[in-house]
């Protein structure tokens, strides 16, 4: 049996929909790795003499992570200017310091650790490509549907002058 063949507003729906999932998978592929590490690693990482630094640093790794996600995500002109892009950097910087300072113990695992957020960005950046592609496609779904009801109304119109309908 044949398959119905969808509307453009149904496709339109559908590449929306993806657009919008893949862009919620580009939050949580950069997560995602180090959440997973954090649970695997629990009893290593949290429950060890120092497990308050280690604690502390991995939340400043990730507040760190949080920064670059939103720098990049959302760029605005108070931020792009050449003092945003230093105070950016010099906040970084400093997290980045404190991250070490508090993680000297397991500064091996920080190696791994960005080798994991690392596959969770190159994901990330996979699912914005994708995401993109989606949006392109809804946009061209949306403009067609648009296109065909001004093109309606342009045949009632005419039909209407043929019909002898004074306006």
């Amino acid at each position: 049996m044949a398959q119905k063949k969808k509307t453009a507003k149904q496709l339109n729906k559908k590449y929306r929909a993806l657009q919008y999932t893949t862009l919620a998978g580009e939050y949580v592929s950069v997560a995602a790795p180090f959440v997973i590490m954090g649970v695997v690693n629990k009893d290593e990482w949290f429950y060890t003499d120092n497990g308050w630094r280690t604690g502390i640093g991995f939340a400043l790794a990730c507040l760190l992570l949080s920064i670059i996600v939103a720098s990049i995500t959302f760029e605005s002109e108070k931020l792009n200017n050449r003092k945003g892009k230093y105070i950016k950097l010099l906040i970084g910087c400093v997290i980045a310091a404190f991250v070490s300072a508090l993680l000297r113990d397991i500064l091996d695992e920080i190696g791994h650790i960005l080798w994991f957020a690392s596959l969770g960005i190159a994901g990330a950046l996979g699912l914005d490509i994708s995401s993109a592609e989606f949006k392109a496609r809804a946009d061209m779904y949306k403009a067609g549907i648009q296109r065909a009801k001004e093109k309606k109304i342009e045949e009632d119109v005419c039909n209407d002058l043929d019909n002898g309908v004074k306006f």
